[in-house]
């Protein structure tokens, strides 16, 4: 999958505590543009991805 492609090649700055509040600010940017009817089809997979920042 692409995620987690993507994730392998930045995970040195992904999974700092600064690389996981800019995903949580992404994701909050991007479940706003849902709320709005954008991708509606991502709503899931991004409260997913949320989901597995914040459990820690």
């Amino acid at each position: 999958m692409v995620a987690e492609h993507v994730h392998d090649l930045f995970a040195e700055t992904l999974d700092t505590p600064a690389g996981q509040i800019a995903q949580l600010y992404v994701l909050a940017r991007l479940l706003n543009r849902i709320d709005g009817g954008d991708h509606p089809d991502l709503a899931e997979p991004l409260h997913l991805h949320a989901d597995s920042i914040l459990a820690g």
